[in-house]
């Protein structure tokens, strides 16, 4: 089952936590959410601005 969505400001941090090279595992401990988690988040905005940018999906 899946959870609530998170806040904004928590997926902002975590795309902070991302940029400054924290791996999956210390950001989800630092914002005390799971890996898998972290992981969804990040594909989903990767997906997002894979569409913005070129207009389809990505391969990955």
């Amino acid at each position: 089952m899946a959870g609530k969505p998170k806040p904004m400001s928590q997926i902002k941090q975590l795309l902070q936590l991302h940029q400054q090279g924290k791996s999956k595992k210390e950001i989800a401990r630092i914002l005390g959410i799971s890996r898998n988690t972290v992981k969804s988040y990040l594909r989903k905005i990767e997906e997002y601005l894979w569409m913005r940018l070129f207009g389809g999906k990505s391969d990955k």
